[in-house]
């Protein structure tokens, strides 16, 4: 940045310090920036799939655990309708 103020050959401090917030500036600008979605609604949509997995994962793992075949059956039923 130093370089590109020197070449204008500012006349003082003040100058200078001028210079130097506009080439600032520019580099800010220069950057190519994503504003078209913002990145906190693609966090809640992963999130909400994650507990969306996380809740088949429980009941998955509660009709394992259930002893008797009717209700496993029942249980599995019930997470499958929820998929839809």
């Amino acid at each position: 940045m130093a370089t590109l103020v020197a070449i204008q050959n500012p006349a003082d401090l003040d100058a200078a310090i001028t210079q130097a917030k506009i080439v600032e500036a520019g580099r800010y600008y220069a950057t190519e920036h994503d504003f078209s979605k913002p990145k906190v609604e693609d966090d809640i949509e992963k999130l909400s799939k994650q507990f969306e997995q996380m809740a088949l994962n429980q009941v998955n793992i509660m009709a394992a655990l259930t002893t008797n075949p009717a209700e496993r059956k029942v249980t599995i039923l019930k997470a499958n309708q929820g998929k839809n």
